[in-house]
């Protein structure tokens, strides 16, 4: 049985790393699920790539997403690009989901959301 939630007009849906509960955290996927679920706002994690870049990433490392301890502002963005930020997910069903950088995620959501960075 589905009981329907509620939420008073004052409150704000915040997407945590976009909708991490269904897809990878931090990646255009779960941005975009979070668009659909109709949340207008999103808190993302940002670092720095050796070339300046800025990333959507949680951890300096990418330990977590099975990359050992590789640190993300030692290599470039590019190298950043080609990670695949979906199998530690699932990698039945997100292996194959590429990182996005912060110019990324405003090139495709631009003013979808409002930004808690």
């Amino acid at each position: 049985m589905d009981f329907p939630i509620s939420v008073p007009e004052h409150f704000r849906i915040i997407a945590h790393r976009g909708a991490s509960a269904y897809a990878p955290e931090n990646t255009a996927l779960a941005f975009h699920l979070a668009q659909e679920i109709g949340c207008g706002e999103v808190e993302l994690d940002v670092q720095l790539c050796a070339d300046g870049i800025p990333v959507l990433c949680h951890d300096r490392s990418l330990e977590k997403y099975g990359y050992g301890n590789r640190l993300i502002e030692e290599m470039t963005s590019q190298e950043f690009l080609e990670l695949d930020m979906g199998k530690w997910f699932s990698p039945h069903l997100f292996s194959d989901t590429p990182g996005l950088t912060l110019v990324q995620l405003f090139a495709a959501f631009s003013s979808s959301f409002v930004y808690h960075i």
